[in-house]
This record gives C-alpha cells, sequence and structure tokens, in this order.
C-alpha cells in the first residue's frame, strides 16, 4: 500500500514518469494518441491556465517541453527535443527585456541597459520563472535524466523556459510572447513581492564586481576575502573593506559564501559603515 502511494506521488509531481509508463505500456503510439495524452494532462492544463495561453499549433507545445534525454531514449517515438526553440526562445527573451528596459529607464545608457539585461537574463534568473511555472513537473525528461534528478538541475529548468517562450513566439509571434512573459512577470511580483524588472538586479546577479566599483570608488580599495577551512571541512570567509572585517560567513563553498557576503554587504550598505560598526554572521552548516 505504501509502494503504491510513492509511485501516485511521483505521478503527481512529475508529467514525465506518467508518460514514460504510457509510451511503454502502448508501445505503439500516434502522434494524435501522444498529443491528447499530453493537452489532457492536468499538468499541461495548469500551466496553461497560469500563463493564460492556448497554442494554436500543439506540436509546438509538445516540443517545447521535449528534453533531448527523451528524443535519444525513444527515437521510435520521433519528436522533436526542445533544442531548437531554446535557442530561438533565448533571442526573443533577450528582445522582450531589452524593450522593457528601454520603456522603463529612458535615462539609462546603452552599457548600463547591456549590464541590467544580462543580470536579468541568465540561467538562476530564469530558473526563478521557470519554478514559477512549475516547469520541473512538465518538463520530459528520459529514464536516465529522471534517475538523476534532472528535474532540478538550473540547466535543465531555464532550457525549458526559453524553449516555451521560443514555442509561443513561433505560435503566435511577438505580440503573444510578450503578453505572455507580462503575466510570468505579474506572476513574480505576486509571489516575490518585488518587480523582477529593477535595477537592484545589477547587486544581485554580480555581487562582487559591483561591491568593488563601489569601495574603489570611496577610496576603500578592493575588498579582501580572508578564508580559513575549519576541521569539519568548512570555510569561514571573512570581507574585509579598508583593512577592516565588515561581515563573517561560514559554509561549505569558498566562491558563493564570497558572492553571499557581497551581495549582504551592499544590500545593507555595510560598504558606508565606519570602525565602530563591525557586523559578523553565520550561515547554518
Amino acid at each position: 500500500m505504501q509502494k503504491t502511494t510513492c509511485n501516485q506521488n511521483k505521478r503527481d509531481l512529475f508529467l514525465s514518469v506518467e508518460f514514460i509508463e504510457f509510451i511503454t505500456d502502448k508501445k505503439d503510439c500516434s502522434r494524435e494518441v501522444l498529443l491528447d495524452f499530453i493537452l489532457n494532462h492536468s499538468s499541461t492544463k495548469n500551466l496553461l491556465q497560469k500563463i493564460d495561453y492556448q497554442f494554436n499549433n500543439f506540436e509546438l507545445f509538445l516540443m517545447s517541453i521535449t528534453h533531448p534525454s527523451l528524443t535519444n531514449e525513444f527515437p521510435e517515438l520521433k519528436l522533436e527535443s526542445n533544442q531548437r526553440l531554446e535557442y530561438l526562445g533565448d533571442a526573443v527573451i533577450d528582445l522582450l527585456i531589452a524593450d522593457s528596459l528601454i520603456k522603463t529607464y529612458p535615462s539609462f545608457q546603452e552599457g548600463k541597459l547591456s549590464k541590467l539585461r544580462s543580470a536579468l537574463v541568465n540561467e538562476l534568473s530564469l530558473v526563478l520563472l521557470s519554478n514559477i511555472l512549475d516547469l520541473s513537473h512538465i518538463i520530459l525528461l528520459g529514464k536516465g535524466e529522471l534517475h538523476t534528478k534532472g528535474y532540478v538541475k538550473s540547466s535543465v529548468l531555464s532550457d525549458a523556459f526559453e524553449s516555451l517562450i521560443g514555442g509561443i513566439f513561433q505560435d503566435s509571434g511577438f505580440a503573444g510572447a510578450q503578453k505572455v512573459f507580462s503575466t510570468i512577470l505579474n506572476l513574480y511580483q505576486e509571489q516575490f513581492k518585488a518587480d523582477y524588472i529593477t535595477d537592484d538586479a545589477l547587486d544581485e546577479f554580480d555581487p562582487k564586481s559591483r561591491l568593488q566599483e563601489l569601495t574603489v570608488a570611496l577610496g576603500k580599495g578592493l575588498p579582501q576575502y580572508q578564508n580559513i577551512e575549519t576541521e569539519d571541512r568548512q570555510y569561514k570567509v571573512d570581507l574585509m573593506i579598508d583593512n577592516k572585517i565588515v561581515l563573517t560567513r561560514i559554509g561549505p563553498a569558498k566562491k558563493q559564501i564570497e558572492r553571499e557576503l557581497a551581495y549582504q554587504v551592499l544590500k545593507k550598505k555595510l560598504y558606508l559603515e565606519g570602525d565602530k560598526h563591525v557586523i559578523k554572521t553565520s550561515a547554518s552548516k
């Protein structure tokens, strides 16, 4: 009984599991049967309801959620992977963000607009948007990719988001993609209580570089990161500005700790603190 419940939970979470079981049982699935299965699945209905969109050509939707691992393992299905739509979606998202930035920040020069676009269109930021849509539940993965938990890999999720936008662009042009993207940004705002299009993204995207620019401009020199490996294979990292420890964090990955330290210093403006304000924190192990 317990095993059945576990399997059912898996099906509820991942369309891939049900899809592979379906094609394994059927063996000779026609394209019409496959499309009907995907179209009427609850995961598909939930996603399309979220983005308030219906595909004119449902083949494009199927292609947008088909990971290369599935096409490699089941060539007899003659499905096309989402790689071409991913390529297209990457360019479309760049254009959508660029268009939004021009309208939102009319006084920004080209250099700053380019930096901000890079901060908003990257793997980590697209994973956030992908998670809002629960694309990890709907992307069609092969058995091997499922086994290695490909549904949580940032590269898989960001690619899936790009291919979805690429599919919508092919289905209904720039206007259709723009409308859906606007809907997704509204979902982001509802979930995080913050705008996705914001110049704060510059600090979040590359906090170490941004902090370096600020400290040099303030005449405090370059930030220094001093690290010590602890007995339990953790790293204790001190961020120093003007030869003073401003913040300390402990964790397993040096680069990630340094990035988090820089981000917190920027967020709290600790680079402006004087000698009497030394703050230390420790991240949970």
